[in-house]
């Protein structure tokens, strides 16, 4: 629905995948009464609790006690997959090719000959497919579909800034999937860790409550797009600043004369 909506409608993609998301939301209240839906089969919550293959470690309850063998999760052994699979497909086939094409420009990728509304089809349902995935195993996880899980802290925004802190450009044609792997890896170890070292969950300032893990995560969004902004923006705010180095260019003496 997104990608028909950008490629036949011409509506920009931040306004479509947010009203979508909002949408999908305001459906998962209104099926749920927003409530948990609980009382899963086993055979389910096993895709989010399961594990497969030989046993790797031990894990012991208290000191001196047999120890629990653990095997590879299966959740972790789907993002693997997953991962491996999306690095193959952008950086050894032409789609991925064409993908990087058509998010870093998409007029010159069109007058290549590359058919930018079908690529972009493509992502956006691979993107869905995706999400769905995401979802069947967090609900497996929890033992339960809540309409509220994933708000506080917002998935959707600590996902933004694990891809951006990886590399990739919110402009697009940039990014890969191991700069994606360390961000999402960062932002689990900076949660994580501020939670075990006991740090306050929020900070009040002038009023208002701001969680430190939304505080990281626009920090570092902020930061990391600013660092990769200034090869392309630095040179003209440098010229500007400086009065200029030609005839005719702007600088900040005129603008305030």
């Amino acid at each position: 629905f997104n990608g028909w909506m950008v490629t036949q409608f011409r509506v920009p993609p931040f306004i479509t995948t947010l009203a979508w998301f909002m949408t999908a939301r305001g459906l998962a209240y209104k099926f749920c009464q927003a409530k948990p839906v609980s009382n899963l089969p086993d055979s389910f919550t096993w895709l989010g609790q399961g594990q497969v293959g030989p046993t790797l470690f031990t894990v012991a309850d208290t000191p001196g006690a047999a120890g629990r063998p653990q095997s590879l999760w299966f959740p972790i052994l789907v993002a693997a997959l997953v991962t491996a699979a999306i690095h193959i497909v952008l950086t050894r086939t032409r789609f991925g090719r064409y993908v990087f094409a058509v998010g870093g420009n998409e007029e010159t990728s069109r007058l290549s000959g590359i058919r930018v509304n079908r690529q972009k089809l493509i992502v956006y349902t691979l993107n869905g497919l995706l999400a769905g995935l995401c979802g069947l195993l967090l609900a497996a996880r929890l033992q339960a579909g809540d309409p509220k899980v994933g708000q506080q802290p917002p998935l959707e925004l600590g996902a933004i800034t694990a891809v951006v802190l990886g590399g990739a450009s919110l402009s697009g044609g940039k990014g890969s999937i191991a700069g994606t792997l360390f961000g999402a890896v960062f932002m689990g170890v900076l949660d994580n860790g501020l939670a075990l070292l006991g740090v306050a969950c929020a900070l009040c300032f002038t009023g208002c409550v701001l969680p430190w893990n939304q505080l990281a995560y626009w920090a570092t969004t902020i930061a990391t797009e600013m660092i990769g902004a200034f090869p392309v923006l630095g040179p003209p705010l440098l010229r500007l600043v400086r009065g200029g180095e030609s005839v005719g260019e702007p600088t900040l003496g005129r603008f305030f004369a």
